[in-house]
């Protein structure tokens, strides 16, 4: 969908085998040619050989991206972000210093949604520093091991905002997983983050003098447009550039867990229908250019596809999970993609 918005950004994947999974078995390579076709990289996260898998776990090595040093900046999308437009003015708008280095999405009860945000890599070793005096900490603590003054390893002085709800506690949503860390690592450790507004509007805030972070400017966003596509209804109309250039399926809102696509799905006079038709919509299109074969109907029967590691974190996700973000991610490649073209 990026393409069809004229994007010219790299689109990297990470994948990860599960624990059960014995070890050197890999994607099938009828998936590895289908992302070839796409024009993506692929990379894999080592299996988890220490430590219990979860979905706290799995969050964290979102982060492995600040390895990722052949790029200036990355923007990070989770897997059930759907892309309406082109993202890549986020890029320019960090490299010209309209942003800062780090860029985040000011949530409703989060001041960074780890959903999708915008980093500088190149302080991987850092941020696994963190997370491992984060987690031995945990060990120490009792439930909900984890310390609602101290969070992440900063005393909070200055409240932190987000859209419904302000506090000066580390005791937001998801604080003790990947969104406390985010905003930990871009405003404390980094000290250099911009927060994206639904009003068009960002906050900059910078290293200060005296060692703090402090709010720098405040930018307007408005006069940016960029190529998208406007048709689909949803709340993200609501909101400015760049929230509204994408919808982000939380929860268990994701189309592939609803028992599969619409009985009205999938053509062209309904796909502006709703996002879920959009994306099935997408899907269909994939599957008729490259041959993939699947059978929307047989593919989804028998209900609702529950992750085998749920929808959220918990807190005792944290013991033991000896997190390890420094195993070298692996790029790899199709066998062969004689079969398949490029797919625009």
């Amino acid at each position: 969908m990026l393409r069809e918005v004229n994007s010219t950004a790299d689109v990297v994947a990470l994948f990860q085998m599960g624990q059960d999974v014995p070890a050197g078995e890999s994607l099938p390579q009828r998936d590895l040619q289908l992302l070839h076709a796409l024009g993506i990289y692929v990379y894999y996260i080592p299996q988890q050989t220490t430590g219990r898998q979860s979905f706290y776990r799995t969050q964290l090595d979102k982060f492995r991206i600040l390895g990722l040093t052949q790029y200036e900046r990355i923007l990070f999308m989770d897997g059930d972000v759907l892309p309406l437009g082109n993202l890549d003015l986020l890029f320019e708008l960090s490299m010209n210093g309209t942003l800062q280095e780090n860029v985040v999405m000011r949530g409703l009860y989060e001041p960074a949604n780890g959903g999708f945000f915008l980093v500088k890599p190149g302080t991987l070793e850092d941020i696994q520093r963190v997370i491992e005096w984060r987690e031995e900490t945990a060990l120490q603590l009792p439930y909900p091991h984890f310390d609602p003054d101290i969070g992440w390893g900063h005393e909070l002085i200055s409240p932190w905002l987000a859209q419904k709800e302000q506090g000066t506690n580390w005791t937001f949503l998801a604080a003790f997983a990947d969104q406390g860390l985010l905003y930990y690592y871009t405003m404390y450790h980094q000290k250099s983050v911009s927060f994206l507004l639904r009003d068009g509007t960002a906050e900059n805030w910078q290293y200060a003098p005296d060692g703090t972070v402090q709010l720098r400017n405040h930018v307007s966003l408005l006069n940016f447009s960029v190529a998208e596509i406007s048709a689909i209804p949803g709340r993200h109309h609501y909101y400015k550039f760049p929230l509204n250039s994408f919808i982000h399926f939380t929860g268990a809102g994701k189309p592939w867990m609803r028992g599969g696509p619409p009985e009205d799905c999938c053509t062209e006079e309904n796909k502006f229908k709703e996002a879920k038709y959009y994306w099935f919509w997408e899907l269909s299109k994939m599957n008729e250019a490259l041959n993939l074969g699947i059978d929307f109907k047989q593919h989804w029967k028998g209900g609702k596809h529950r992750p085998p590691l749920g929808l959220h974190p918990v807190y005792a996700h944290a013991l033991n999970a000896s997190s390890n973000l420094l195993t070298p991610l692996e790029r790899v490649y199709p066998e062969s993609a004689a079969d398949y073209n490029t797919f625009h």
